[in-house]
């Protein structure tokens, strides 16, 4: 029968029985499964135990390594052992205050190893309770995001030295061709926000091209037969007014990410008045070298009639002479 289900030497156990020895295996089933979460858990994760003074009163293997000082080293110290002086003061005022209330405490942190290093850990910070519910530690949990700061700190680098120069970069998908990043100098330019870019197209700003025209402009470099397209068009601003541009287009193709287009362009405002005043100088050089061919060729009739008339003139008189001369003979 179902209340029989075990048996120990022989004899059946009875039902009571038979739930203690499954609740025995569930519970070793759950320790079992708890061990792998924190071996898992210990093996990715930096976790420290402090007491409420702050002191550190158990460490885990990965803070060992991230911090490089031993676990000896770590106990009965506390963390301004690693404290890089990063942060103000008001910022761990603010974490005491916070964990003090029996609250959890997030925010990333900038630490120093004990070679010197700087290293970046997104920390957690909760209380840590007794049997009667009272706080009586505090637990630590980071995670290492150094590569990840060095990442953004190098983009926020890069965007920094796009943002001074004095052209404007637009990138846009190669699929909607809707913009993914604009520079300080293109949200300038055309006088809109980033926000507003962000939803836009070049169609947008560009009043001269259809979407057939702009597809066909750039069909060459998406199938690699050109690797750099260079025009001259209008922006169009925000205001309703158009900006003549010189724009450099490339698409550019990354392996396993996103490929896009960049545009660097350029404001030709002032080439083209400098284009339009060479062309009204040739112009009015051109008229000039013009009328003084004119000048110079009516100059040269009228010295070739005078001439003409001397050369008749001498050649009237020399007969003249001759008839003189025969005459007085």
């Amino acid at each position: 029968t179902r209340g029989f289900a075990y048996f120990r030497m022989g004899r059946p156990l009875a039902q009571p029985q038979q739930r203690l020895m499954e609740s025995e295996e569930e519970a070793r089933a759950t320790l079992a499964k708890l061990a792998a979460y924190r071996a898992a858990l210990d093996e990715q994760t930096i976790i420290a135990l402090t007491d409420l003074s702050g002191t550190i009163t158990e460490v885990n293997g990965p803070f060992c390594r991230i911090s490089g000082y031993s676990r000896e080293e770590l106990i009965g110290a506390d963390h301004r052992l690693v404290n890089s002086g990063h942060h103000p003061k008001a910022f761990w005022v603010e974490m005491w205050r916070t964990i003090a209330r029996g609250e959890v405490w997030q925010a990333e942190i900038c630490n120093k190893a004990k070679d010197g290093t700087l290293y970046w850990v997104d920390t957690t910070i909760g209380p840590v309770r007794d049997e009667a519910g009272k706080i009586s530690g505090h637990i630590a949990v980071r995670t290492d995001i150094t590569d990840r700061k060095r990442t953004a700190d190098v983009l926020s680098q890069f965007k920094y030295t796009l943002d001074q120069t004095l052209d404007c970069v637009f990138m846009f998908r190669s699929d909607c061709f809707r913009f993914i990043y604009v520079n300080e100098g293109a949200k300038r330019q055309v006088g809109y926000s980033e926000a507003e870019l962000l939803g836009m197209t070049p169609l947008d700003i560009k009043p001269e091209f259809t979407p057939e025209g702009f597809r066909e402009m750039v069909r060459p470099l998406l199938d690699g037969t050109k690797f750099l397209h260079t025009f001259e068009t209008v922006h169009r601003h925000k205001d309703g007014h158009d900006i003549p541009v010189e724009v450099a287009l490339q698409y550019v193709r990354k392996t396993g990410q996103e490929s896009r287009f960049v545009a660097i362009v350029r404001d030709i405002s002032e080439r083209i008045k400098a284009r339009k005043v060479l062309e009204s100088a040739y112009r009015d050089l051109e008229f000039r070298v013009e009328e003084r061919t004119a000048d110079l060729a009516t100059t040269n009739r009228i010295l070739q009639a005078e001439i003409e008339v001397r050369t008749r003139a001498e050649a009237e008189l020399k007969l003249a002479k001759e008839d003189t001369e025969e005459s007085n003979r």
